[in-house]
């Protein structure tokens, strides 16, 4: 599907899932081309021959491959709520000295405040990612369903 569709339209970027044990194969596939990629964990189940079930080996994977798409000098979309994840990428933004037409952090609205906030503050660029349209309510609970704790961030969001 992205290649038919980068074919036709410039600015298409790249998902990697850093819990699909594909992902590095997915990204080397377009090695020497100019991408725009975005890096997120992924939340749905996955049969453990296709996705990592540890999240520390989450982590660490999605870690590398920021790396890798930071050290060849491409744009790059941090999708996470994951504090640690964050920090390990503020570490490698600075490593590579990447400005911020490299490089954002995308987060779910009412999900991370405070660490919207901090990455803010500390002069990184970020991306409010808000579910709309006709079926929003639908791709919510699809979203809901498949990580379950993302309840209790939003459940924190709406006393505060």
């Amino acid at each position: 599907v992205f290649d038919e569709v980068s074919a036709r339209h410039a600015n298409v970027g790249l998902v990697l899932q850093a819990y699909l044990r594909r992902a590095w194969s997915d990204m080397h596939r377009y090695e020497g081309r100019r991408m725009n990629y975005r890096v997120c964990k992924g939340i749905y189940r996955e049969p453990y021959d296709v996705a990592f079930p540890h999240p520390e080996a989450v982590r660490r994977n999605f870690t590398a491959l920021l790396e890798e798409i930071l050290r060849a000098g491409h744009y790059v979309g941090i999708a996470t709520h994951d504090e640690l994840v964050a920090w390990e990428a503020e570490r490698l933004i600075r490593a590579y000295r990447c400005t911020d037409r490299q490089v954002e952090f995308q987060m779910l609205l009412g999900v991370g405040e405070r660490l919207r906030a901090s990455l803010r503050a500390a002069g990184h660029p970020v991306r409010v990612y808000v579910p709309y349209g006709p079926d929003w309510r639908a791709y919510s609970l699809r979203r809901l369903r498949a990580n379950p704790a993302i309840v209790g961030h939003v459940m924190k969001q709406l006393w505060r």
